[in-house]
């Protein structure tokens, strides 16, 4: 994201987590819509549209858009499209998934000696980058 990707009026797309995220039954319903009130030198604030200004939301431009808050941890984070914010949640949705079936399952009886070869040709891959 740049600050160049951002205008005041325009829509853009919270993600809630942290505290935020709690009343969310589902990935979808973490998923909000804002509007941008302001895109200064330093911050990006945000407004719930039709809501008064004690709830406006800052993201520092400077410190990879993320929220700026007084105390606590994050609860927001901020994505110019829907659909940048949809590829984000189907990606973390995906690794959950991934992590959960190594995680509780006897995943050497499940794969088959062909899907072992491929997750560590994968692997491999990945090494070789880091």
């Amino acid at each position: 994201m740049k600050k160049e990707d951002f205008k005041k009026g325009q829509k853009v797309w919270l993600y809630l987590v942290g505290d935020a995220a709690r009343r969310c039954n589902t990935p979808e319903d973490r998923v909000q819509e804002y509007e941008v009130v302001s895109v200064g030198r330093k911050y990006i604030t945000v407004n719930k549209t039709g809501l008064s200004t004690s709830w406006e939301i800052k993201f520092d431009i400077e410190n990879n858009f993320r929220q700026v808050y007084t105390c606590g941890s994050t609860e927001y984070i901020l994505f110019p499209t829907r659909d940048e914010i949809i590829n984000y949640v189907t990606s973390i949705t995906r690794k959950n998934v991934i992590s959960h079936f190594f995680a509780r399952y006897n995943w050497q009886t499940l794969l088959t000696d062909e899907d072992v070869k491929m997750i560590c040709d994968i692997i491999k891959q990945r090494e070789d980058r880091i």
